[in-house]
């Protein structure tokens, strides 16, 4: 029965068959299924320049997590890294591909502008308070602040707002200075979120799995294709999507 659902997975409901996730974009996948499971509303989001033809930069992953989330259901509680509570949440993640490009994009890091507008474009901070907050916010952008200053970030209008750096192909040991979401750390919690150990009293892990989308679709059916003892690697998923092209 599952192997039916996992093969009929690959098709869309109008019978024409979904596009597959390219291997490069494997990684800012897993961080979108990685803040989903957690509880988050994602979205990419470019920061427009007022010169034709450019950009002032790029947000790989901005999320928001509300305070009264509730999928207790699934019997996983959200992952302890993330320090989640009652308050509202909003993330700006930068994706990375290894230990070595560890740092916030350059603009992020130096242009005022590109906090101011994603500040705006989050609708959560009031107009006449996003200057102080793009001020209090560009420090935890930089390569040196301390990762328990980073991890507390600040708050405005009630919501904790967080620099949250994720590179799926590191490990623990890799990032153990930065706050940095590992690739072993979202391969684990993701395997826990959708490969049960024991069925679940008002939870089936049991669907079909184009109810994903394309893009995350892919990054399901190879956690729920692990046998049970089996331990998620971002290098064998990756290969797998890329076998899969």
């Amino acid at each position: 029965m599952l192997h039916e659902i996992r093969r009929q997975s690959a098709w869309r409901l109008d019978g024409k068959r979904m596009e597959t996730l390219h291997p490069r974009d494997v990684p800012e996948a897993l961080t979108t299924l990685y803040l989903r499971l957690n509880g988050f509303f994602t979205s990419g989001l470019v920061l427009h320049s007022p010169q034709r033809g450019r950009v002032r930069s790029d947000i790989d992953c901005l999320a928001v997590r509300h305070p009264f989330h509730d999928q207790s259901e699934r019997e996983v509680d959200p992952d302890p890294f993330l320090e989640l509570g009652k308050t509202p949440e909003l993330l700006l993640c930068e994706v990375k591909s290894s230990v070595h490009s560890l740092s916030f994009n350059k603009p992020l890091r130096t242009d005022p502008a590109t906090i101011d507008a994603f500040f705006r474009w989050s609708g959560l901070i009031r107009s006449d308070r996003v200057k102080e907050a793009v001020d209090a916010f560009v420090p935890h952008l930089q390569d040196g602040t301390p990762e328990a200053v980073v991890r507390a970030g600040v708050s405005f209008d009630g919501v904790r707002i967080r620099a949250l750096l994720c590179c799926p192909g590191c490990s623990e040991e890799d990032v153990k200075d930065r706050w940095c979401a590992s690739g072993v750390r979202m391969m684990g919690y993701a395997n826990r979120c959708l490969n049960p150990k024991v069925p679940r009293e008002r939870c089936s892990t049991v669907y079909p799995l184009n109810l994903w989308g394309g893009y995350l679709e892919p990054l399901v059916a190879y956690f729920k294709g692990l046998r049970r003892a089996e331990t998620p690697t971002f290098q064998d998923l990756r290969a797998k999507v890329a076998r899969a092209t």
